[in-house]
């Protein structure tokens, strides 16, 4: 989860926060794994709390450009849409309450709120296949800013 407040916690439950104006990816699909959606999730930020968050959403080659302040409209593939968008058999873009919600075929959930809270959740057959800021999903919090192995760390 990463919220407004530039704090993350990682999918293994290990809290680290971050600084500045940065465009950071949350989450990537990493490894050999067989079988599994290509997902990443981007944010960008400009280092004021109350400005709106911008996510990037890219599920199996589709890109979806969200914002915080405005949950009716987003951009799938640089074509503004409203909501709610089908934008495959299996992957709907949405808005509900203050969330804007992209559900995939089972495995993948992704949440932006108008308070900049991202909640990522993905089913467990990505354990041990992710990258990025909100770990690599192996149930052990000390590695999850291991980039490419024990020896190169991610410094948020």
């Amino acid at each position: 989860m990463y919220t407004g407040g530039y704090h993350i916690v990682t999918f293994d439950q290990h809290d680290h926060d971050l600084h500045g104006t940065c465009q950071y990816q949350l989450l990537g699909i990493c490894g050999q794994k067989q079988g599994l959606n290509a997902i990443q999730v981007y944010v960008q930020t400009d280092g004021h709390l109350e400005s709106a968050l911008n996510a990037l959403v890219s599920v199996s080659g589709v890109l979806v450009a969200l914002n915080s302040k405005n949950t009716e409209i987003t951009e799938v593939d640089g074509v503004k849409r409203n909501m709610p968008y089908l934008f495959s058999p299996t992957t709907l873009a949405f808005s509900l309450g203050l969330h804007t919600y992209i559900y995939t075929d089972n495995s993948f959930e992704f949440s932006l709120s108008k308070e900049s809270i991202v909640s990522i959740s993905l089913s467990s057959k990505y354990a041990n296949a992710t990258c990025g800021l909100c770990g690599n999903f192996n149930s052990d919090p000390a590695d999850d800013l291991t980039a490419n192995g024990p020896e190169e760390h991610l410094s948020p």
